[in-house]
């Protein structure tokens, strides 16, 4: 439940009375502080943290795909150390 706009401002001046008369004024905020500030979160669906890890595993995804491509271009492999792995099978 919210304060009153009443209660709100009385607060509000409260508040700005303790801080012109410190020396030091220090604030901790937490998680969503920021949000309904309009600033973007890390950790969230839109996140920035999370966008920048569905980036990175598009590149790995996209550099795997690349990678799987060539081996299947060129046989799939080196049929030097092919050929030692099936003798030592025998």
């Amino acid at each position: 439940k919210y304060d009153s706009q009443q209660t709100f401002a009385s607060k509000l001046d409260r508040l700005a009375q303790l801080m012109k008369q410190s020396n030091y004024t220090v604030v901790l905020t937490g998680a969503g502080i920021s949000t309904s500030a309009g600033i973007p979160d890390f950790r969230g669906p839109s996140g920035i943290w999370t966008k920048e890890e569905r980036e990175r595993k598009k590149k790995r995804k996209k550099k795997n795909n690349r990678r799987a491509e060539r081996a299947s271009i060129g046989g799939g492999g080196n049929e030097a150390t092919d050929n030692v792995d099936n003798s030592m099978n025998s």
